[in-house]
């Protein structure tokens, strides 16, 4: 499985260096022949038919996003469309943020997605349907070549333009949403939020955790973050579906056993897992489906399904299974951060907590783990983001657990509380937002030790497999010979700016 996974990863990810309008029918020609030519070597075979396997699915995905592209002349003119709204919409700077998914553009039928701002006044709502007249332009990055990639940002969610609504123009609503209602539910625990904490500016991080919205989180707070290592945090993701999930599964373990008879007729961890893996998919709800939720739900699916189906597989089996599902499910993953440092950060804990002889106690095995975790994505942080804070692994070590065990519980019971208990929502609502302000003064006095955020980039490829073979070394266990070397190893894969 691990070899299968793997080969369907290294076909998906020739996306970063094939051009994306070459076809995905020569692979399948390839696999014709390795199947001829199995029977000689089956094992390199099996390799060569799996990768080609992904590199097919990557470019039927591919080519399917590319079938429409803004024409030239088109750039920049007042056009048509009639669009539904498919995302939230977020009120930052004056102007609403959303995606819309168009049925007509220039009177042409086209099914696609772009991402509008609307610089109006006027309420509108996710699953609406709307005529608008806009002004587009091609997906393209920000001017600063070390910020966020926000044009594979674009590619990987299929937004195929961005650009503006015309507000001279006569939009109209066409139709009131009908379905989204799961959407519906979102938008209006937002608003629940900040109607009750009108003036707090921790409101944004409620929303965050509890829904999956990000508006209003200030550029200060993103600043605090960024210097700590812990914007992660506030963006639902595989972190924040674990720790639910874990949450529910022991507590409903330590009810099921105290149940008698009921716990005599079905096996605990069965159930436990049940109802673990319900509330991961409707945590995954309430954050929009976003891409880091969906895999951390899939990936949750498939270690929840093995204990309820009482199946043993190792461990690294059951990660490559879950590597496999989520790239047939959505090959495009590859293109986004979290993908990569989700699945390294599991990696790291199977492989921390894999072949070590001896009990520890708890507590030591949490802060090995998370040693591990900051240790091992490390290579990828400074790829991704330029900048490695030595501060991040303390800051993370202490912030983590606050927000795992008692802000994400506390968020999630106040918005599910909303309709049912509102008063009781709202002191749960005033009690997190107390809490996530005394949370914020420890890591704002992280943020502030500017001397430990050390700006280091990766000019090669080779210099991320070294940094990343300096980490399997220094996260070897004690007895392997050359752990050590690790460290010297990871120092020579640096460069500083």
């Amino acid at each position: 499985m691990v070899i299968i996974s793997l080969s369907f990863l290294l076909g998906v990810c020739t996306i970063f260096f094939v051009p994306h309008q070459w076809p995905w029918w020569p692979y399948l020609f390839i696999i014709f022949v390795s199947l001829i030519a199995y029977r000689y070597r089956p094992v390199c075979f099996k390799v060569i038919i799996v990768c080609c396997a992904g590199a097919s699915w990557q470019q039927w995905h591919t080519q399917h996003i590319l079938q429409w592209q803004l024409a030239d002349n088109l750039v920049k003119r007042s056009i048509p469309i009639q669009a539904t709204i498919i995302s939230i919409p977020e009120y930052n700077n004056h102007h609403d943020t959303f995606i819309v998914r168009t049925t007509l553009i220039d009177q042409q039928a086209v099914n696609t997605k772009l991402r509008l701002n609307w610089y109006s006044k006027r309420a509108v709502h996710i699953g609406e349907q709307w005529y608008f007249e806009v002004k587009l332009k091609p997906p393209q990055n920000f001017t600063n070549h070390d910020s966020f990639d926000y044009e594979t940002w674009l590619f990987a969610h299929g937004i195929r333009a961005t650009g503006y609504i015309d507000n001279k123009a006569a939009n109209q609503l066409l139709q009131s949403p009908q379905f989204f209602w799961i959407d519906r539910l979102r938008e209006k625990i937002k608003s629940h939020i900040f109607m009750d904490l009108p003036d707090s500016p921790y409101a944004s991080l409620i929303t965050a955790l509890s829904i999956g919205v990000r508006e209003g989180i200030s550029q200060s707070q993103w600043q605090v973050m960024q210097r700590t290592g812990t914007n992660h945090l506030f963006a639902i993701a595989g972190l924040h579906i674990g720790f639910v999930t874990s949450i529910i599964f022991f507590g409903v373990s330590f009810i099921w056993k105290r149940l008698g008879n009921a716990a005599l007729s079905i096996a605990t961890p069965r159930v436990a897992a049940a109802v673990a893996l319900l509330i991961a998919w409707i945590y995954s709800a309430l954050a929009g489906f976003a891409l880091p939720t969906e895999r951390a739900a899939i990936m949750v699916s498939v270690f929840m399904g093995l204990i309820i189906t009482q199946r043993s597989i190792p461990a690294w089996s059951s990660l490559a299974l879950a590597l496999l599902v989520v790239l047939v499910l959505n090959p495009l993953s590859v293109l986004t951060d979290s993908f990569w440092l989700s699945f390294f950060a599991v990696a790291c804990i199977i492989y921390t907590l894999s072949g070590r002889i001896g009990n520890s106690a708890m507590w030591r095995k949490l802060l090995r783990l998370q040693y591990a975790i900051s240790l091992g994505i490390l290579p990828l942080t400074i790829l991704f983001f330029q900048n490695a804070s030595l501060i991040a692994p303390i800051a993370n070590a202490i912030v983590i657990p606050l927000i795992g065990f008692i802000a994400i519980p506390l968020s999630l019971l106040s918005a599910a509380l909303i309709f049912w208990l509102p008063a009781v929502s709202h002191e749960l609502l005033i009690i997190t937002n107390t809490y996530l302000h005394y949370v914020w003064i420890i890591l704002a006095w992280f943020a502030a030790q500017a001397e430990f955020s050390i700006p280091i980039h990766f000019t090669s490829h080779w210099q991320v497999a070294t940094a990343l073979l300096a980490v399997i070394l220094w996260l070897s266990p004690k007895r392997i010979p050359g752990r050590y070397w690790g460290v010297v190893l990871f120092l020579l894969s640096l460069n500083r700016h």
